[in-house]
């Protein structure tokens, strides 16, 4: 079941949670996004890709300082792409625009499971994921925690060793 959305109704934030459900609540304004979606672990790029979360840097049109954030639904062979989106023409309005000027994109959002083009994230496998392992591999970057998950692989090996020799 995917989170409750956090983010104020009628907000670009809030329209991307509902459009991504995979986006974690707490990530704040839009601008906070990209920066927030890096250090969790998501995979990022400076290309589109339809189902990505563009996000632009405060300055946009509208100039306030939150920054802005849309829903990826297209993406043409000259560069320019198509975004979902809410609140760019008005608090809760909701439409689609093709976007040619790039100015304070910041970059896309990838779905978990895509890989990115950011040299600092994790690889990861593309497809279906049943057991949460992506997840659970991005989560491991701490001594401790890698330790604990080498513990865990371990024990995972001796129980399928024993099932085994049933």
């Amino acid at each position: 079941m995917a989170d409750l959305n956090s983010y104020a109704s009628g907000n670009c934030t809030w329209w991307a949670k509902n459009q991504a459900p995979w986006v974690p609540n707490g990530w704040g304004n839009a601008a906070e996004w990209f920066p927030r979606a890096q250090q969790s672990g998501y995979g990022t790029s400076q290309s589109p890709r339809v189902g990505a979360l563009a996000v632009w840097g405060p300055g946009v049109d509208p100039p306030w300082g939150f920054g802005h954030v849309a829903l990826v639904k297209g993406v043409q062979p000259d560069g320019s792409f198509t975004v979902s989106e809410m609140n760019w023409k008005g608090l809760g309005v909701v439409d689609t625009r093709n976007v040619t000027d790039r100015s304070n994109l910041l970059g896309f959002i990838l779905p978990p499971g895509s890989r990115g083009d950011s040299s600092s994230q994790l690889g990861q496998a593309t497809g279906p994921d049943p057991f949460g392992l992506n997840q659970a591999a991005g989560q491991l970057v701490s001594a401790g925690q890698v330790a604990g998950g080498a513990l865990l692989v371990v024990a995972a090996l001796g129980v399928a060793f024993l099932l085994l020799r049933r």
